[in-house]
């Protein structure tokens, strides 16, 4: 059985910037380390949960009715540019 573990690009930056950095202990900089790589998986996993909600057929007519409402809300005057530069 294989047991090879592979990190992550982004986690073995995180590693390797850890290892870089003054004053932390291997405990602290290993535990960083699964900090990072489990919010990467974390991510991952809401990622993938979002594509399949969004392939779903019937989000579309839940999307398509978000579109109408903010469009609606637009022409009513209730909604405004959030970017202070433009008002």
């Amino acid at each position: 059985m294989d047991t090879t573990f592979t990190l992550p690009q982004a986690a073995r930056r995180t590693l390797e910037d850890l290892a870089r950095a003054e004053n932390a202990s291997e405990s602290d900089i290993i535990a960083r380390a699964l900090a990072a790589y489990a919010q990467l998986r974390v991510d991952a996993v809401a990622d993938a949960r979002w594509e399949r909600l969004f392939a779903d057929p019937g989000s579309e007519a839940v999307l398509a009715e978000l579109v109408r409402e903010g469009e609606a809300a637009i022409a009513a005057g209730q909604v405004y540019d959030g970017d202070p530069a433009s008002r």
